[in-house]
């Protein structure tokens, strides 16, 4: 039998649950590699935000423009199952020129970026960096 999650073929002996490419929400399948879902909206948004750390890893968040928040709060943009994030923890800003900045809201445990604690000024979130925010990390991607 031959496992695959996403286009990856598994090898059962050297795979961790918990581990890329077995995390949250990954696709699994027997015998070939899963045909992908179409989603349309993913080409129309110029920015991502990947989960690739913590409760919700595996989960993906588009950037259409604008500013957004993180928290553990429902009505949070991009809401995270995280108790070591606070309701509202920070705000990732994509602005018209395609840029993008992270700026913390006065989170309890803080916001790191690429191993720099983030403070309320807004700092740039260039694509790949990694954002840390409770036992949460966030990969910023570009569409």
């Amino acid at each position: 039998v031959v496992l695959y999650a996403g286009a990856d073929r598994l090898d059962a002996q050297r795979c961790t649950l918990g581990e890329p490419p077995l995390l949250d929400g990954a696709v699994l399948s027997v015998g070939a590699p899963a045909q992908p879902e179409p989603h349309p909206e993913l080409d129309e948004a110029p920015a991502r935000l990947h989960v690739v750390a913590g409760p919700d890893a595996g989960g993906v968040h588009l950037l259409h423009g604008g500013q957004i928040t993180v928290g553990r709060s429902a009505d949070a943009d991009v809401p995270l199952d995280d108790p070591d994030v606070s309701r509202v923890h920070c705000a990732v800003t994509l602005a018209p020129d395609g840029r993008v900045s992270v700026a913390d809201l006065g989170s309890t445990n803080g916001t790191v970026l690429d191993g720099r604690p983030v403070d309320p000024r807004p700092v740039r979130f260039v694509p790949g960096a990694l954002l840390r925010v409770g036992e949460s990390v966030l990969r910023l991607t570009p569409s």
